[in-house]
């Protein structure tokens, strides 16, 4: 993994950051294949309630409908 916070030869360190943000908050979540489900759907139905709550997003989605 270590690797992969190089990019040409170049260390990014928010891409470690990220990687040590999963190990630490994610990963101990992750005790079966439900709650990783369970996880996803969390993280899908916030941003869908986020974005549905966005004036532009209710135009932009109105506009397709039109």
């Amino acid at each position: 993994m270590k690797n992969s916070f190089y990019n040409n030869g170049h260390y990014i360190k928010w891409c470690e950051d990220f990687y040590n943000y999963c190990i630490a908050n994610i990963v101990p979540k992750l005790d079966s294949a439900d709650s990783a489900q369970r996880m996803v759907f969390d993280m899908i139905n916030r941003r869908r309630e986020y974005f549905n709550s966005k004036t532009a997003f209710k135009k932009m989605k109105k506009d397709i409908l039109f």
